[in-house]
């Protein structure tokens, strides 16, 4: 099953790190992690205006992937959010589901210490 990631990062995050874990937990998960779109410094926008998150939602309406990864929840919206009501976890997991893909939190499995769910 292919997978994709998505980061919303602080400019100051090394993505080497955070991708090499992304692509591990695509790699145990899904067999392989073929895309992965992120955005920068954009934690303040809506999650609908963010490139990188229109780059993932085009994956999924073109059903190229069935998961998708992210290192935490608060990458797709902060918990501070509060300009985008159309999208919090709950709505964000409903919709892929929707779509047969499964979203995977790393930082849900490092809460469990064990594997994402």
């Amino acid at each position: 099953m292919p997978a994709a990631a998505y980061t919303c990062t602080p400019k100051r995050i090394d993505l080497q790190d955070l991708h090499l874990r992304l692509t591990h937990a695509g790699e145990e998960h899904a067999g392989s992690l073929r895309f992965s779109h992120g955005d920068r410094t954009l934690h303040e926008w809506p999650l609908s205006h963010r490139p990188g998150w229109q780059r993932i939602q085009c994956l999924v309406a073109d059903r190229q992937i069935g998961m998708l990864l992210v290192d935490s929840a608060d990458d797709l919206v902060p918990p501070e959010e509060t300009r985008d009501p159309g999208w919090d976890r709950q709505k964000i997991e409903a919709w892929l589901t929707s779509w047969g893909i499964r979203l995977v939190c790393l930082a849900d499995a490092d809460k469990a210490g064990g594997k994402a769910r």
